[in-house]
């Protein structure tokens, strides 16, 4: 047992794996995936938000509501503002497209963070 012991790291001084300065510098360096992006028919940019960009909480939350939401309006107001979802009513979609529009922004979201409660998918 003395043997392990000595092989092991000390328990008063625990190895450091990641340093808050490290985890910086890894976000900043271009790994996360673009947020999603629409254009309405006039040429209107709507950029949904960087779930990277928040904090961890809210991220989450963000997720959860992406993958549960109850109705598209209220969904797509809570992710682009109302003035968003103004624009983008401007386009006059159809169901099957405000349908297709919100599963296109979950699947974007999905495919990098994976869903909530689940890992994160793999990159291969």
């Amino acid at each position: 047992m003395a043997q392990a012991r000595q092989n092991s790291v000390d328990a008063d001084k625990p190895r450091i794996h990641l340093s808050a300065k490290e985890l910086d510098k890894e976000a900043g360096a271009g790994h996360a995936p673009e947020p999603f992006g629409y254009t309405t028919r006039s040429g209107r940019r709507i950029v949904f938000p960087d779930p990277y960009e928040m904090e961890f909480e809210e991220a989450e939350e963000f997720l959860a509501k992406i993958e549960t939401f109850g109705n598209s309006k209220d969904a797509l107001t809570e992710w682009v503002g109302k003035e968003g979802f103004e624009e983008i009513s401007k386009d006059r979609l159809t169901l099957r497209q405000m349908l297709l529009l919100v599963q296109r922004v979950q699947q974007h979201y999905v495919a990098f963070m994976g869903t909530p409660g689940e890992d994160v998918p793999s990159s291969s």
